[in-house]
């Protein structure tokens, strides 16, 4: 990614004051200003072997979030342009948040009523999603925005799957180690809209508990066994002060039979209005 192509994606966007905030791999991000508006600049380097997934998906990303205009799911700020042709950039605007990434909470335990707030804003994110036959796939703590309001945002669906659609993975591994489902590692299977609900289960389990239910210690093939084959102690074993029915609600998250989990987020919401 050379400077020149990134000052002509800043000149073609009208941002100024932009000030890197982390790179990852092809991914620039980058806060700026847009006139008066704070936003999120992500730059990405389509080269290499997967240039045309990489494209792909940075055409996906942007088209998914300028479909779902929700207060729980990070908003686009301007279309994706592309640098050069064949492009060796392409570049976008999103809404910059305030506040933290959940995972800077998750040095303490929360209260029930906490976490009640963070699974229900979550839900409404995933519902928005999910009304456009989208799976997140990737619902880590790297992904979820805490604002200074104490709303949470879901953010970076850039490995999102229309589950209607082929998927555009790729060579990219989808998920985080630690938050994934077990659909996730089962060969021939997709994550589905019921695997967005058991990552928001670990969410909830890890916030109250300090605790990942299916830890990953460093080794993917181990992780992906115990993924498929163990089902997770209820969150009860690991944490105090929950009635029954909480821990109800977060150990079904946390079913390892898809049959047995909440399968839709009108279910979960529903299970969740009467806690």
């Amino acid at each position: 990614m050379n400077q020149a192509d990134i000052d002509e994606a800043v000149r073609v966007l009208g941002v100024t004051s932009v000030i890197p905030l982390g790179r990852g791999g092809q991914k620039l991000v980058a806060g700026a200003n847009l006139s008066s508006d704070s936003v999120v600049l992500k730059l990405v380097e389509i080269a290499g072997p997967h240039a045309t997934v990489t494209l792909a998906r940075a055409k996906r990303e942007v088209d998914l979030l300028g479909r779902v205009r929700h207060p729980n799911v990070v908003g686009l700020r301007s279309p994706l342009v592309e640098i050069g042709s064949p492009p060796r950039l392409v570049a976008w605007l999103e809404e910059r948040l305030d506040g933290q990434d959940l995972g800077v909470g998750f040095g303490r335990r929360w209260s029930w009523a906490e976490t009640r707030s963070l699974v229900g804003d979550v839900l409404e994110g995933l519902d928005a999603l999910h009304s456009e036959k989208v799976v997140h796939r990737d619902l880590s703590p790297g992904n979820i925005r805490h604002t200074s309001g104490g709303r949470f945002v879901i953010m970076d669906p850039g490995i999102a799957r229309w589950i209607e659609e082929s998927s555009l993975t790729g060579a990219f591994d989808p998920g985080t180690p630690g938050y994934m489902s077990p659909e996730h590692v089962v060969d021939g299977v997709h994550p589905t809209a019921a695997s967005d609900l058991f990552c928001l289960g670990i969410l909830a389990y890890q916030a109250l508990s300090m605790a990942q239910p299916i830890p990953f210690t460093g080794d993917r093939v181990d992780y992906a066994d115990r993924l498929r084959g163990t089902q997770a102690e209820s969150v009860a074993s690991v944490t105090t002060g929950l009635s029954s029915d909480q821990c109800a609600f977060v150990d079904r998250l946390l079913k390892r039979q898809v049959a047995r989990r909440f399968i839709t987020v009108d279910e979960a919401r529903r299970a969740l209005a009467t806690l």
